[in-house]
């Protein structure tokens, strides 16, 4: 075998990616039973990129999710962090890097119920840097205070967090796995059940985020209007099967969009968030 084939062998074997490659999903497909959740996806994620997922109800954009996460074993197909394999290796890596991923569930995994406060959400996200909550250091306060100070939600942190609004609950959401110190955001479905206010603002907020920490972030929505104008790529899912992948302005996307969404990919914008589908001028910012 010469010297060329053996280096293209190397070069494409599935642990050597781009050094700015962090998560790379290969071939994957998922399947419930006898459901098909996703299939043959080939998708990665790059360092300081904002990817958006978008797609209807059932799409399979969760499951994505949850295959990013480490999570959720696929039924086929490879999933590689920072070039590993990670389905192949011991559990114990695994847990490793699933500890470096930040997840902000489209529902909230805090019971209404619990006496929680703000703040204890928000220590919450310590656990995953081995971290012995509830023993503090005061380092671990002030990377907290930060975190809260950075969303602006300092004045909430002794509340109540059941007493939140929607909004102030995902505002804490996203400050507890900032504390984390991730490598990787995932947002699932960030602005569902809130109101048109909120959802702007989250919107917006999320872009900054990406702006100022140049945070990797992959987020999930089924509504076009609500992807930060941060956004880099886009993905496009449609019964399991990514049918777009691509710049935000495309007019392959659109077109696709408005079949998929009908009259929803063509109702208006507002400032911040993306006017690509709507022939504005936010993709050429992108």
């Amino acid at each position: 075998m010469s010297a060329g084939a053996v280096r293209a062998i190397i070069l494409n074997h599935p642990c050597m990616v781009q050094d700015d490659c962090l998560i790379a999903l290969r071939d994957v497909s998922v399947r419930f039973g006898k459901v098909h959740a996703l299939t043959g996806v080939d998708f990665q994620v790059q360092a300081g990129e904002l990817v958006a997922i978008l797609g209807p109800n059932g799409a399979g954009k969760s499951t994505l999710l949850h295959l990013l996460a480490l999570s959720l074993r696929p039924s086929s197909g490879v999933v590689t962090w920072r070039g590993r394999d990670v389905w192949s290796c011991a559990r114990r890596p695994r847990m490793r890097a699933a500890a470096t991923v930040g997840l902000v569930p489209q529902r909230s995994v805090f019971n209404a119920t619990l006496p929680v406060t703000a703040f204890d959400v928000l220590a919450m996200g310590l656990l995953a840097r081995g971290h012995r909550w509830p023993w503090l250091t005061r380092s671990d306060r002030n990377a907290i205070e930060t975190a809260a100070e950075g969303m602006g939600i300092e004045h909430l942190l002794k509340r109540p967090y059941r007493e939140l609004s929607g909004g102030e609950q995902q505002k804490v959401q996203l400050a507890r796995v900032l504390v984390q110190e991730p490598e990787l955001l995932l947002l699932d479905e960030p602005t569902t059940g809130l109101d048109l206010t909120w959802q702007r603002r989250l919107t917006e907020l999320i872009g900054q985020i990406h702006s100022r920490h140049g945070l990797p972030i992959v987020m999930t929505t089924h509504h076009p209007h609500h992807i930060p104008a941060t956004c880099t790529r886009v993905l496009l899912l449609d019964r399991g099967k990514i049918v777009y992948a691509g710049p935000s302005d495309s007019l392959e996307l659109r077109k696709r969009a408005e079949i998929l969404f009908g009259a929803e990919s063509s109702e208006g914008d507002s400032a911040g968030v993306s006017e690509s589908f709507y022939g504005g001028a936010w993709g050429a910012r992108c």
